[in-house]
């Protein structure tokens, strides 16, 4: 038989402050886990980005200390050890980093790395050594880039994750112009 609920008994529940703070941990715990395993999850792939970055640094840093002498039969810098380097550094496969040069002559991307940028079409420049009051000669410029592509799988995915499988793409590239 059930025992009715009488008015004093409700009156004492409801003054009585014992308890309360366990019910008050059990609502906040499971957000503070979240914020843990977040803060967690951003910190290995900040420093998974930051790898990538230091591994393209010190790749354009060796490319940039190199001799860029090109044997007479190629039509560019071999930049293949150079991959190997970037990709062991990096931790990622050398299909996932790529080395790329390009000249530019005054801010216009040429075909060629190799080669000397054409005079200016203008009067005066026409002869073969123009004054250099006339400004005839353009700016050459050479550039190599190096990009490295990779993917971060956090340990707590998440179906917001852009990527296959939870993944987030990381991409990270720098660029120095050698000429």
């Amino acid at each position: 038989m059930e025992r009715p609920v009488n008015a004093s008994f409700l009156r004492r529940l409801r003054g009585d402050q014992r308890g309360t703070s366990v019910i008050e941990l059990a609502i906040i715990a499971p957000v503070l886990s979240l914020v843990t395993m977040g803060i967690i999850d951003l910190s290995t792939g900040y420093s998974r980005r930051l790898e990538l970055t230091e591994a393209v640094d010190r790749t354009i840093e060796r490319i940039s200390a190199g001799d860029f002498a090109i044997p007479g039969d190629a039509t560019g810098p071999n930049y293949d050890a150079f991959v190997a380097d970037a990709a062991a550094a990096a931790k990622v496969p050398e299909e996932a980093v790529s080395v790329s040069a390009w000249r530019e002559c005054d801010g216009i991307e040429q075909s060629d790395f190799e080669g000397t940028c054409p005079k200016k079409t203008k009067a005066g420049c026409e002869v073969e050594t123009p004054p250099d009051n006339l400004d005839c000669f353009q700016i050459t410029a050479r550039y190599i880039q190096v990009s490295i592509d990779s993917a971060f799988k956090p340990m707590f995915t998440s179906i917001f994750a852009p990527g296959p499988n939870g993944a987030y793409p990381l991409h990270v590239e720098a660029a120095v112009r050698i000429q």
